[in-house]
């Protein structure tokens, strides 16, 4: 046989839920308002990044002046080389131009000297020349001869030609003894090269040293101007 039971009726009543604080830790603190830890880590940010700028600046300007100052130093440093190396270089150059003075002024007092030497040789040289020219070609003296007898009137007489004896030996060994009909004569007194017309009242010589000494004369001027002012 079955038995009914009876129905229970369970009524729930609303209840309020009360959030539970827990206790604190000993020796904790209580955490920050977000609005003042978002100050604070804005502050603690910015001075962070002024410092960091504050050090790479320096860092920079430190690089940037120990640039500056190896460049200033270098171009001081050349500078200063080349001051002194001028100084050495003119220092070391004093004895030279002294030198170079010295010999100027020597040469300048040797330049007369010089001059006088090559001039006596060029007269030595000029000598031997004639003396083998007209050894060798003794018909010379007898075509100088020949115009000095052109400068005379043509109507001269009683006229005397001379040369020395080694010339007129010379024109005689090759068969010439007279010139226009006037005979050739030995002086004693002349030269190699020169000759002499006599007339009563008229004597012409053309003497070897003479000439020579007008050629020198013009060798002179020559050597005169080509000498450095």
């Amino acid at each position: 046989m079955r038995r009914q039971g009876r129905k229970l009726s369970v009524t729930t009543r609303p209840q309020t839920v009360k959030p539970y604080h827990f206790p604190g830790l000993p020796g904790s603190q209580a955490a920050p308002d977000p609005q003042t830890a978002w100050q604070q880590g804005y502050d603690q940010g910015l001075e962070q990044g002024r410092q960091a700028g504050h050090e790479e600046g320096l860092a920079m300007g430190l690089e940037e002046g120990r640039e500056q100052g190896r460049a200033e130093g270098l171009t001081r440093g050349q500078q200063q080389g080349e001051r002194q190396g001028r100084a050495a270089f003119e220092q070391a150059l004093a004895p030279v131009q002294a030198l170079l003075s010295t010999l100027t002024d020597w040469q300048a007092a040797q330049r007369p000297l010089q001059q006088a030497l090559i001039e006596a040789l060029v007269e030595q040289v000029a000598r031997q020349v004639i003396q083998q020219e007209l050894r060798q070609h003794p018909e010379v003296v007898a075509d100088l001869v020949s115009r000095l007898l052109a400068g005379l009137p043509a109507e001269s007489q009683n006229l005397s030609l001379w040369l020395s004896p080694t010339d007129q030996a010379a024109l005689a060994a090759i068969g010439v003894t007279e010139l226009q009909g006037w005979p050739l004569k030995a002086c004693a007194s002349l030269q190699p090269g020169d000759c002499r017309l006599e007339q009563p009242d008229t004597t012409l010589e053309s003497l070897c040293a003479e000439r020579l000494t007008q050629a020198l004369a013009a060798v002179s001027t020559l050597l005169e101007e080509a000498q450095p002012c």
